[in-house]
This record gives structure tokens, C-alpha cells and sequence, in this order.
């Protein structure tokens, strides 16, 4: 006799996000849930570039303090209507992205055991829940169904669940082998029809139509057209224990046992025995994700990845919940879902920007500028650790000990004929050419040793702009001094460009703008139309047309003699603004001590001519994967474009890199679903 009981479903209109945090939003009596989807496990692996250090996720965790019923996971899925189903030690619970709906043995008589092992969704669109002990439950169009020995299954300890090509559902039990289910029908298989071991552990399905049998004490089984073959330590299995299994789009096995790993490739098993991060450990889960990045779940050792050339791990130490790794999902916007034994509910959630720190190499987190070379080597400031160059994904650093005059670094320049300027706090300008740093004894004649902006002119003069010593034109191995006594407006300078007519503009903090032609000085301040008087960076372009950013003013752009400015009563975040940089789409990027955020041009032009009185506003913070929304600023290379169209920016806590492509296509399709309606506190039927 068969158990059924109806769901208790809670209220909503579901939608899901292009967002990757999951929220409710309330629209009178309806509900949205913005969950994303989770893929196949069967998806490619092999020939990647590592694009995201594992660190480089953003971590979040859910425990029992946050509503689920247990801290222990055995089972993660998210079924097709979005929802995260959790498989506990304690029941079943529903995830909507905010709050948990849980499923027992108290409030759900379809459950006939709170111990939950496995779950998984049909073609159909149902959901089975193996459980230990309580045999098997399916979710049906809101209604729970339960399955024991008392309807033909062989045990009422379920350990997996697959299904086929042929729609045939395939049920692992422990203790009582394999069975299967078709046509409203349990048929058992166990050793006595050839299965190496009744304690069956995993299965799995491959695209081949070939169902993998992992058991415990009997190896792997491989079940195809209607016969059984099997393998074990002899034939190359690290354990006859297996644990999991997963597949490749090459069509690569992973098997996980319990004492490590192996793969199946060409009728062969080769253990990985060459990795550092799992080199015996116990695996426990095992997935493929969209990337081709194999996920492996361990019992004691956490959470390690394998992109077919790298090995890194995902610890404690690194702030999983526990080491010990039940279960992985993915999701469609590359969100890892993990769970653990007691250590509840882990994600791995991708971010809109990528974020630098010392845990993936830097030598300090507070930089204060970056710099492309003519190498593609990215030049990385920092507040006391040297100078970070960055090339092929490592840091080299270098500091007073390699030959830099000081370790606080402002701004990094690369001239015409390769020569990196290094701009120190305190220590004047150090070159780096033929290989070494070297301090040109000229240079030790600039007027200030705070240095804060380098530049080239057309001509191949460089400018050197000082925190109090004015500014400093260095031409033919001599120095030329501009100062408020030579009719400079301020001797503190921030900011060095140049026009297309060849003019220099120098931008002050207190003194306001500066245009040189020559040796004639013109000043710009608040009665020229100058919002601030506090310039923090200047830039040029591809129209021709001078930005300026500012401390307290927010932007400002100088166009045919007039200044317009945007402020934060305009739209923009902040009014104190540390660089623009623009992208190939005719967007600005601004940094700020509010974060990172793109304004289009479009936009602004709108505005200015009162075509429009709304600035659109894409703002990214530590939401979006910053580790502080604070950027740095007040030096000439307080953001850098790259030739691969991305944008670096350095901030108090680590370097923020922006891809303007990815952010242009991160957007997805809202399906709406209907869970619950209620009229006057009357929930009405609306199936």
C-alpha cells in the first residue's frame, strides 16, 4: 500500500533572476523567487584558462540558525521549476533563494524516514527521495507518494537514483542491490544476478545509455544491453569503494572512491595520483560543470578543482564550513552549491568583478595604482608592498630589496621607448629598463619626493606632477620646474593629460585645473565653472573632448570652452570620483569610495541637453564581488583598460577587474510561477 499527501505549498510568483543573489520580492499577495537552474552533469572538460582563482568566489552559507532543519546535506538538486531541494539528515527542505520550506516525517506522512539520501528528478518532472530506511518517496504535482518493501523494492535503504535513456528509473539500494522501476513495477538485480556487491553506493548514466554501478566492496558494474561487467582494484580502480561518478563531454568517467581518484579513459582506469589536492582522500561527490571544471567533494580534505591543467582546493582555511564534502551542484550562472556534513549549506557564487588579493598572490591588498606595459604585463602599486607585476595568472613582486627607491608606489608609467616610471610616496621616481631598476641621478633633482602623476607628451617630454613641489618637465636629461611662483595654481598635482592640440592639462588638489600651452599657465577654477577645485584625474577621449573627475564634485567635461558637470544629485553614486575610464561600447566607468560603476555616454549627453533627466547607473560593490567598495585614487594610474577591452581598478582591499562584455550580456528571462493565492487570508485553488 502506497502513501500519498499533497504539499503544502508556500505562496508566489516565482521568477528567475539575471541576478546571482536570490531575494523575494513582494507584489500584493504574490511572491517572486529568483532562483537559477542547475546543468547536466554531463558537460565538457578539458582545455581551459583558469579565469577565476577558487578564492575569487564569493562565499555565503546557510545553517540551522537560517531554517534548515539540519546542518548535515547528503543530497543537492534544483529541480526544472527552479527550486533548490536539500536532502538532509533530518528531511527534506525547499529553498527559494530567502527562506527554507521543510519537509518530515511530522508534517509530511508521504516521508516515512527524516534521513535522506538521495534526490533526483525524472523526466518527467518528478521528484524521488531515497532515504535511509524509509524506502522511496516521489513528489508529483504537489503530492507525496512513498514506496517500501511492501511494494516490491528489495530495501528500504536507497542510496541512488538515475534514469536512462529509455525513460527507465534505476534505484541503488544498500543492502539490497540494484533495482528497477518501469511500468509501475520494483525488479530487483543483486549478486545472485551477477552485481559484484547488494551494497550499491552510486549510479550513473552516461550519454552512451550505459548505467555505472559504484557498491561498496564490490568495485564499479557496468550494466549494458542487458549484461553486467565488472571492475575492481585489478583492473586499475584505486578502491573497490566507489563513491561517485560523473562524465566529461569527451566521455571521460570520474570515479570517485574512497581512497581517491581515478578516470576511465580508452577501456582504461588511471588514477590520479599526481595531484597534491586529493591524492588518496576519500571522495564523496563528484561534479562536472559548464566550464569543463571537474568539483570533487572529499571526506576530510574539502572541496578541490581540477580545470584539466590546475589543482586547487576550497578548505576551512579558506572558509568552507567543514572539510567534509557531501554534495555539489552548479547552477546556470556558475554558482557552486555545496553540502557538508554539519556544516550546512555552501555556495561558491561567481561575481560580476574579479577581485585581486594576497590570497591569490598580491604582496599587500591596498594598491594604489596599475599600469599595462607594452607586454600585456599588468604594473600593480601598492601601499607599502612594492610593486606587482602580474603575467600568465602570477604575481612577481618587487620592492626596496630588488632595487625601488620605496615600497609605497603611486603612479606607473611606460614611455615611448619601454621605460617604466615608478612614482614613490616619499621617494621620487625609480626607473626600471634594461632589466633593473635604476634612479638616474638627474631625477634625484625633482622638486618633491611625493610623487603622484607621470605622463608623455606627444613630443617625448614626461611630466612629473608632486604632492607640493609643483610640476616637473623632464626634456633632454634636464628638469624644468613649474610652481604657484611661475603661475601654477597650486603646487599639489594630481593629474597630467594632454589634448589633441598638444595642450597639457594639469590637474590640482585645492588649486583646480591648469592648461598649459608653451610655458603660458591658464587656470580653471569654481568661477570658470569648475565644481571642484579638488581634481583627482584627467582624461582624454576619442572625441577629443577633456573629463575630468573630481573630490566632492562628481565629473565634469570640458567642451568647447564650457564645463558641464554631473554630481550624486544627478544620479551618479558619489560625488567624490577617482578616474573615468571608457569602454568600446561608448560607455564611462567611474571609481569611487561608493565602488565601480558604468554610466553610458548616450546618457549623459541626454542630460546635458535636458533631453532626458535620469542618468542610468550600474553600480558594483562588495555585493558584486569587491572585497571593500572603497577605490584608490588621486594618482595618474588610478585605473587602467587593457588591450583585452577589461578594466582594472585598484581599491583599499585588492585590484578589481571589470569585463564590459560579460556585464553586457549578463542578462536573463524572467518564467514566473504561481504557488499560492490568498483572498481575504482564504488561500484558493488554483491548479
Amino acid at each position: 500500500m502506497s502513501l500519498s499527501i499533497s504539499v503544502d505549498s508556500m505562496i508566489a510568483v516565482r521568477l528567475k533572476s539575471p541576478s546571482p543573489h536570490l531575494r523575494t520580492i513582494t507584489v500584493f499577495i504574490l511572491t517572486s523567487v529568483l532562483v537559477p537552474q542547475l546543468v547536466s552533469q554531463v558537460l565538457p572538460l578539458g582545455s581551459l584558462t583558469r579565469a577565476r582563482a577558487i578564492t575569487q568566489y564569493k562565499f555565503d552559507r546557510w545553517q540551522t540558525d537560517d531554517g534548515l532543519p539540519d546542518n548535515t546535506i547528503n543530497s543537492i538538486l534544483q529541480s526544472s521549476d527552479g527550486y533548490l531541494w536539500l536532502g538532509t539528515q533530518r528531511g527534506l527542505s525547499r529553498f527559494d533563494g530567502v527562506k527554507f520550506t521543510n519537509f518530515d516525517i511530522a508534517n509530511t506522512p508521504g516521508l516515512l524516514n527524516n534521513a535522506l539520501s538521495v534526490l533526483f528528478e525524472d523526466a518527467e518532472g518528478a521528484l524521488w527521495i531515497g532515504t535511509g530506511g524509509g524506502g522511496l518517496t516521489r513528489l508529483k504535482k504537489g503530492r507525496f507518494e512513498s514506496f517500501t518493501t511492501a511494494n516490491g523494492l528489495s530495501n528500504n535503504y536507497i542510496s541512488s537514483i538515475a534514469q536512462d535513456s529509455a525513460g527507465v528509473l534505476w534505484i541503488g539500494t544498500y543492502g539490497g542491490g540494484l533495482v528497477r522501476y518501469r511500468d509501475g513495477l520494483f525488479e530487483a538485480m543483486t549478486t545472485s544476478n551477477g552485481l559484484a556487491s547488494n551494497f550499491v553506493r552510486c549510479l550513473f548514466s552516461d550519454r552512451q545509455g550505459i548505467l555505472w554501478v559504484g557498491t561498496n566492496g564490490g568495485g564499479l558494474n557496468k550494466l549494458a544491453h542487458g549484461r553486467i561487467e565488472r571492475f575492481s582494484v585489478k583492473h586499475g580502480l584505486p578502491d573497490d569503494n566507489v563513491k561517485s561518478i560523473s562524465q566529461d563531454q569527451e566521455g571521460r568517467l570520474w570515479i570517485g572512491t574512497s581512497n581517491g581518484l581515478a578516470r576511465y579513459q580508452d577501456g582504461r582506469f588511471i588514477r590520479q595520483t599526481n595531484w597534491n589536492a586529493v591524492p588518496n582522500s576519500y571522495v564523496a561527490s563528484l561534479m562536472v560543470d559548464d566550464e569543463g571544471t571537474l568539483w570533487i567533494g572529499t571526506n576530510g580534505s574539502g572541496l578541490s578543482r581540477y580545470d584539466g591543467k590546475l589543482v586547487d582546493t576550497y578548505t576551512m582555511n579558506e572558509g568552507l564550513a567543514n572539510n567534509f564534502v557531501s554534495a555539489v551542484a552548479q547552477d546556470t550562472e556558475g554558482n557552486i552549491w555545496i553540502g557538508t556534513e554539519r556544516g550546512g549549506l555552501n555556495r561558491l557564487r561567481k561575481t560580476k568583478v574579479l577581485t585581486y588579493t594576497t590570497k591569490e598572490g598580491l604582496s599587500i591588498d591596498y594598491v594604489r595604482s596599475v599600469f599595462e606595459d607594452q607586454k600585456g604585463r599588468i604594473w600593480i602599486g601598492t601601499n607599502g608592498g612594492g610593486i606587482n607585476i602580474l603575467k600568465n595568472g602570477a604575481f612577481s613582486v618587487f620592492t626596496t630589496k630588488h632595487g625601488l627607491s620605496n615600497d609605497f608606489i603611486r603612479p606607473i608609467f611606460e614611455d615611448s621607448k619601454g621605460t617604466m616610471w615608478i612614482g614613490t610616496w616619499g621617494g621620487g621616481v625609480t626607473l626600471y629598463r634594461n632589466r633593473r631598476f635604476d634612479r638616474p641621478r638627474e631625477l634625484e633633482a625633482i622638486s618633491n619626493k611625493f610623487i603622484r602623476a607621470i605622463n608623455e607628451d606627444t613630443k617625448g617630454n614626461i611630466w612629473i606632477g608632486t604632492n607640493g613641489g609643483g610640476l616637473n618637465r623632464y626634456a633632454n636629461g634636464k628638469l624644468t620646474v613649474f610652481q604657484t611662483k611661475n603661475g601654477l595654481s597650486n603646487d599639489f598635482v594630481s593629474s597630467i593629460a594632454e589634448d589633441r592640440a598638444g595642450a597639457i592639462w594639469v590637474g590640482t588638489s585645492g588649486g583646480g585645473l591648469n592648461k598649459l600651452v608653451g610655458d603660458s599657465i591658464t587656470v580653471f577654477k569654481g568661477e570658470q565653472g569648475l565644481p571642484s577645485e579638488f581634481v583627482t584625474s584627467l582624461s582624454v577621449d576619442h572625441d577629443g573632448v577633456l573629463w575630468i573627475a573630481t573630490n566632492g564634485g562628481g565629473i565634469c567635461r570640458f567642451k568647447d570652452g564650457t564645463f558641464t558637470t554631473w554630481r550624486s544629485s544627478d544620479g551618479l553614486v558619489d560625488d567624490i570620483i577617482y578616474s573615468i575610464l571608457d569602454d568600446e561600447e561608448d560607455s564611462f566607468w567611474l571609481s569611487s569610495t561608493r565602488g565601480i560603476s558604468r554610466i553610458f555616454k548616450r546618457d549623459l549627453d541626454a542630460h546635458a541637453g535636458r533631453r532626458s533627466t535620469t542618468l542610468h547607473v550600474l553600480t558594483f560593490n562588495e555585493v558584486d564581488g569587491m572585497k571593500s567598495s572603497e577605490c584608490s585614487g588621486g594618482t595618474n594610474s588610478a585605473a587602467c583598460r587593457t588591450k583585452d577591452g577589461r578594466l582594472w581598478f585598484p581599491t583599499v582591499e585588492g585590484l578589481v577587474v571589470v569585463n564590459p562584455t560579460t556585464v553586457k550580456k549578463d542578462t536573463f528571462g524572467f518564467p514566473v510561477y504561481i504557488e499560492r493565492i490568498v483572498i481575504d487570508k482564504i488561500a484558493i485553488d488554483h491548479e
